[in-house]
C-alpha cells in the first residue's frame, strides 16, 4: 500500500496539469433580412439596405474564461434579384444590385469586398439571379501587429461590447423592369478560440489528496 500512495503522489500533479488545456469555442451570430418587391417601372434605383444596415452587436471575450488563442469573422450574405423582362413596348429590361465597402469591428477596418446580382433579359422573360457572399477572416492573437492591426485584438479583449459592420450600402438599379424581388439576407459570426482555465475535477483532487497522504505516510515512517 506504501509503494501504491507514494506512486500516487507523483502521478497526480500530472493528471491535474492535464486537465482544462484543450480549446474551447464561444459563437455569436446576428442576422439580416432585407427585401422589397415587387415593383415596377423605369429608371428604379434605391438603396435596399441603408450604410450601416449590416451591423452585429456582439460581447466581447471575457478574459476570466481563460486565455484567448485566436478570433474570427465571418460574413455570410446573399444578395437576390428576381424580375421578369422588359415591358411590352421596351425591348430589353435589366440592371443589378451592387455592393462594396470596408469591413469594421468596432470602427477599426480590416478588410473589403463588393460585387453585384445583375440580370438582363428581353420582353416576358423572367430572371433571377443569387450571389453569395462568404467571407471568412480569422486573427491569431499572437500576430496581433505583424499580421493584422492590434487594434481588433484590443476592441475585443478590452470591451464588453463591440460591433462588426459592412460598411456598405446595397444599392438597386434597373432600367426597365416588371414585378421585380430584391432581398439581402445572411449573418455575422464572431468566434472566439480560448483556452479554459484550469478547473480539478471532484475526482482528480481526490487522487491528488491521496497522494498527498501517501506522501505523509512515507515521511513519518522514515
Amino acid at each position: 500500500m506504501k509503494k501504491y500512495l507514494s506512486i500516487l503522489a507523483f502521478v497526480a500533479p500530472l493528471i491535474m496539469f492535464s486537465l482544462g488545456v484543450q480549446a474551447t469555442l464561444i459563437t455569436q451570430t446576428q442576422t439580416f433580412d432585407y427585401s422589397d418587391g415587387p415593383t415596377s417601372g423605369n429608371s428604379i434605383d434605391f438603396a435596399l439596405v441603408p450604410d450601416g444596415g449590416f451591423t452585429g452587436s456582439f460581447a466581447g471575450f471575457d478574459d476570466s474564461l481563460g486565455e484567448l488563442i485566436s478570433f474570427s469573422i465571418e460574413w455570410d450574405i446573399d444578395l437576390l434579384a428576381e424580375f421578369n423582362g422588359g415591358f411590352e413596348n421596351s425591348l430589353s429590361g435589366g440592371g443589378a444590385l451592387s455592393t462594396g465597402g470596408t469591413f469594421l469591428l468596432d470602427g477599426v477596418g480590416y478588410n473589403g469586398a463588393g460585387d453585384s446580382a445583375s440580370g438582363s433579359g428581353s420582353n416576358g422573360l423572367f430572371i433571377s439571379d443569387t450571389k453569395n457572399f462568404l467571407i471568412s477572416n480569422t486573427f491569431l492573437v499572437d500576430e496581433a501587429g505583424s499580421s493584422y492591426n492590434p487594434a481588433l485584438l484590443a476592441a475585443v479583449t478590452d470591451k464588453s461590447n463591440i460591433d462588426a459592420v459592412w460598411d456598405t450600402p446595397v444599392n438597386a438599379s434597373f432600367s426597365s423592369v416588371s414585378n421585380l424581388n430584391v432581398s439581402a439576407k445572411g449573418s455575422v459570426t464572431i468566434t472566439y478560440d480560448y483556452r479554459a482555465k484550469e478547473v480539478p475535477e471532484p475526482s482528480s483532487l481526490a487522487i491528488f489528496a491521496l497522494g498527498m497522504i501517501g506522501l505523509a505516510s512515507r515521511r513519518v515512517r522514515k
